[in-house]
């Protein structure tokens, strides 16, 4: 719902003619409900809670941002760790879920570390299904 009415309102035409300041503002926002836990009680579905969403906009808008800022620079490596973003989303929770994962990174999976090898993971997961499905039309559900 949050990104459809992001949609809706065209709401990323407006904050990507401010990357910089959409980038501060998101990490700003991240750090603070971060650091405050405001709705711990409140519990929903699976994801569910204002606090989390917050946080999923946030991140989106901070490496929503970061790719079309970087593009322009044609910094390539970061083109590379920023071009499969929506398929990182989509597959993270099951990289991170998985068997695999639960035996190589044991307790440290819920650590900043297990963040960094999952999505790097769901990155590589995602280059080579690109690779993979080349340019047909199922390239849109990871790019």
């Amino acid at each position: 719902m949050t990104g459809f009415y992001l949609g809706v309102f065209k709401v990323m035409n407006k904050l990507l003619m401010n990357k910089r300041r959409t980038i501060f503002i998101s990490l700003l926002v991240l750090i603070i409900i971060s650091i405050y836990d405001f709705d711990n009680i409140l519990l929903g579905f699976k994801y569910g809670g204002i606090r989390l969403n917050i946080a999923a906009i946030c991140i989106f808008l901070i490496f929503f941002s970061l790719d079309e800022f970087l593009i322009l620079k044609r910094n390539k490596l970061m083109n590379f760790f920023t071009s499969f973003t929506a398929g990182i989303y989509f597959v993270h929770n099951l990289v991170g879920r998985g068997f695999i994962m639960k035996k190589l990174l044991g307790n440290r999976i819920n650590t900043i570390y297990g963040c960094i090898i999952i999505y790097l993971t769901s990155n590589l997961f995602c280059f080579l299904l690109n690779k993979l499905i080349g340019n047909s039309r199922l390239k849109h559900l990871i790019k």
